[in-house]
């Protein structure tokens, strides 16, 4: 049977825990950080030193009506077409998540922008081929065991130093 004391060390340690498991969890990234989705933006810069995991999220803000996302082929990709459109969308702010690993290209569908660079393609990697300077506990959304005893040691010299 488990103490008060032990009852409260597991409780405010799970807490801790709970906080702090976002270390691993995805990203939201701006597509063009502050110039957004438009014209004279290098994507392929912008995306060179990013590394994509499957659940990250791309969001492309740009003016509605003027321009668009769509999700398309390699070869619309390349050749800057919209002959075979996965996803699309013009509402000036586009939410795009990762939800596959491999890669993915986006272009401005509306004539003439895609081949002024509007195309972006990223390549998304699952969670556990990613390289990390952390750990894979960490780049999986966990903590090291090592982390969780250091928790537990902390919580537990709290609690008696604060007298709980």
């Amino acid at each position: 049977m488990m103490t008060a004391y032990t009852c409260k060390v597991l409780a405010i340690t799970l807490l801790l825990i709970m906080c702090c498991v976002t270390w691993g969890s995805a990203t939201i990234y701006t597509v063009g950080d502050s110039n957004g989705w438009n014209t004279g933006v290098d994507y392929s810069s912008w995306a060179n030193d990013k590394t994509f995991v499957v659940g990250d999220t791309l969001v492309f803000n740009y003016a509605s009506g003027l321009h668009n996302v769509a999700e398309v082929t390699t070869s619309d990709y390349e050749s800057c077409t919209t002959s075979n459109v996965i996803n699309s969308d013009n509402s000036g702010t586009t939410r795009v998540e990762l939800s596959s690993p491999g890669r993915h290209h986006f272009i401005c569908g509306v004539p003439g922008y895609c081949s002024q660079g509007m195309k972006l393609a990223v390549t998304a990697e699952t969670a556990s081929s990613t390289p990390s300077t952390w750990n894979s506990y960490s780049a999986a959304g966990a903590l090291a065991p090592a982390t969780v005893l250091f928790l537990i040691s902390f919580v537990s010299l709290i609690i008696k130093l604060v007298g709980f």
